[in-house]
């Protein structure tokens, strides 16, 4: 087993700090296990829906869980170089938790009520509207002692009723979906079974599903394994990812390969700060002024001071604030970026295919 760097754990912590105690922070030297060793959690949550009390739980997958890993991921995939042995393990982190999803017995639980302050005929006209949204086959609450009403499970969806036991427990419903049917015909059904059954108007672990199976994740771990660059080249680089892309971006602006490669940087990355490009190219100050001024004078980007983006260019179409989540992020990049309310800005897709994307659509 490759060994932690404790500067990656530390670097890592104080990207993600602003998620707080529940998230990637307080567990980061154990969920970056995951890329140097076997991981427990990466497997089938086989529990029944009424004990997955702790959506945390570190020795299955969890949409928690699944949240923490796939956002590593990302994460590592942009802020370290090529030939990190932590990097390294990308490929047979995407490929489980892939295997995850499309297992057809695994359920994710999008929300769970409890109903034990409710009287009886109140609680069963809830949950008979519930079960309309569901249809298919009944499932029967265990060891029932209480009144209560079947729940339903049609393959895709599933309602799966707790009912009291006459010891103390709570009665209480839990609605969840099958990952392996998660698709583009699906997910209108699943997204409004998620909001009747949520006091939340979004469910973050419908986007984390949905990212884990998008070819573009798929993308992250193959690029991984098999790159042209060579190690401690960064794929955040379009010089070293992206060459023959920033030699026509130079031609068509007129401009450097470095303002070229910086314009590609500003439209696809969701923190192109001045301090990360510098990582990203090893440039001096310098360097990166001389290239961001010649930038500039094409207007093909926005010159602004934003309180906290690090960077004085920007992508035109206007800019989301800065958040205790995230750096200021422009518009036009959270359609290929994470995003939601405890979810940080990441890569959804290989750097150099971002770059590409976002050139075609220039």
């Amino acid at each position: 087993m490759a060994k932690l760097s404790p500067d990656l754990v530390r670097e890592v912590q104080k990207d993600f700090a602003a998620l707080g105690r529940n998230s990637v922070v307080g567990d980061v030297d154990k969920f970056l296990t995951a890329f140097v060793a076997a991981a427990p959690y990466i497997s089938v949550d086989k529990r029944p829906l009424d004990k997955r009390s702790n959506p945390f739980e570190k020795r299955v997958l969890t949409p928690y869980v699944a949240w923490k890993v796939a956002s590593l991921v990302s994460w590592l995939f942009v802020n370290r170089p090529v030939g990190d042995v932590v990097r390294a393990g990308i490929p047979k982190v995407v490929t489980g938790l892939r295997k995850v999803i499309a297992d057809k017995s695994n359920v994710w639980v999008l929300e769970s009520k409890y109903y034990d302050e409710e009287k009886a005929p109140k609680r069963v006209k809830r949950h008979e509207a519930m079960t309309k949204l569901v249809g298919g086959k009944v499932v029967k609450p265990a060891k029932a002692k209480g009144a209560w009403v079947d729940g339903r499970d049609d393959g895709t969806l599933i309602l799966a009723p707790s009912a009291p036991t006459g010891d103390g427990e709570s009665a209480s419903v839990y609605g969840g979906f099958y990952t392996a049917k998660l698709d583009a015909a699906s997910l209108a059904r699943i997204v409004a079974f998620a909001r009747a059954i949520s006091d939340w108007p979004e469910s973050e672990i419908i986007p984390t599903a949905r990212h884990i199976i998008s070819d573009g994740f798929a993308a992250l771990g193959a690029r991984v394994a098999k790159t042209p660059l060579s190690d401690g080249a960064w794929e955040a680089n379009p010089l070293a990812s992206a060459p023959a892309l920033v030699d026509t971006v130079a031609s068509a602006l007129g401009v450097s390969k470095e303002a070229a490669a910086l314009y590609l940087q500003t439209l696809a990355l969701p923190e192109p700060t001045k301090a990360n490009v510098l990582t990203w190219t090893a440039w001096t100050s310098q360097q990166y002024d001389a290239a961001a001024d010649e930038l500039a004078k094409t207007k093909r980007v926005v010159v602004a001071k934003v309180d906290g983006a690090g960077r004085k260019i920007f992508a035109p179409g206007g800019v989301v604030k800065k958040t205790k989540l995230n750096l200021p992020i422009e518009n036009t990049k959270l359609p290929f970026t994470t995003h939601g309310r405890y979810i940080k800005h990441l890569v959804t897709e290989p750097c150099h295919a971002l770059f590409e994307r976002v050139w075609t659509a220039a």
